[in-house]
C-alpha cells in the first residue's frame, strides 16, 4: 500500500516505501494503535493523525478513476458536440447553443 502525507499547504504528497514505515509508526503511536489496525483502517481509505499539527496526518494514496473519452457526433448544425448532449430539433439533431434556433 502506498502512503500519502499531507503537507503544511494542505497538500497530499506520496512518500517514498522506505519512509512510509516511519510515518505508519507515528501515526500507531499518536492514535494508540497497533500496526495492523492501522493497516486495516487506512485500506478502508480512512485517515490518520500522525502528529499535534493540523497536518500531521497520513492516508493511503487514493487511486484516480481512468478518465473516459466522450464519443462525439456530428449535429446537422454542424457542431461537434459529445453524444449525451446532442437535441432533436423540427430541423435535425442540433446542439444545445442551436436549438432555438433549429426549432422554429
Amino acid at each position: 500500500m502506498k502512503i500519502q502525507r499531507r503537507l503544511s499547504n494542505g497538500k497530499w504528497v506520496d512518500v517514498d516505501p522506505e519512509q512510509a514505515d516511519v510515518y505508519v509508526r507515528l501515526a500507531c503511536n499518536f492514535e494508540r494503535i497497533t500496526r495492523q489496525e492501522a493497516l486495516d483502517l487506512l485500506g478502508k481509505g480512512k485517515s490518520l493523525q500522525s502528529g499535534t499539527d493540523w497536518y500531521d496526518e497520513i492516508r493511503a494514496q487514493r487511486v484516480r478513476a481512468p478518465q473516459i473519452e466522450a464519443e462525439t457526433v456530428v449535429c446537422s448544425c454542424g457542431h461537434t458536440i459529445a453524444k449525451n448532449l446532442m437535441m432533436s430539433a423540427s430541423r435535425g439533431s442540433s446542439c444545445p447553443d442551436c436549438y432555438d434556433r433549429m426549432s422554429d
